[in-house]
């Protein structure tokens, strides 16, 4: 009787040990999570989107799309890939939510700006 009283209390010890430090865990990424979601918002050149349309879709169609916004430059990246200039800029959220109704957009985000740290 002894021996099974054991196991079990050391089945406990375990999964309170794996239930707590699991948690701790998904906590640590949550907040890393909010962290990096809080740095990319900061870290974007205002005004400037990558966007990326549908094959056959040029420059002039964006132009023409976002022609509200006083867009300033269209510039070709690569293939269907854009960068885009906007004057009057309402913010990441509210410009996926206006242009990614349409069609001939498969993504658009903002221009990040990244650098180059040395270890």
């Amino acid at each position: 009787m002894k021996i099974i009283t054991h196991i079990f209390l050391f089945l406990n010890i375990i999964l309170i040990y794996n239930n707590g430090f699991s948690c701790a865990g998904n906590e640590k990424k949550s907040n890393q999570k909010q962290k990096v979601q809080q740095l990319s918002e900061e870290e974007r050149v205002v005004g400037e989107y990558i966007v990326t349309v549908k094959e056959g879709i040029d420059e002039q169609f964006l132009y023409e799309l976002f022609f509200e916004n006083s867009i300033l430059l269209v510039k070709n990246i690569h293939n269907n890939i854009y960068l885009i200039k906007i004057e009057d800029d309402p913010g990441p959220t509210e410009i996926k939510r206006l242009y990614l109704k349409n069609n001939n957009i498969d993504k658009i985000q903002p221009n990040y700006k990244y650098e180059i740290k040395s270890f």
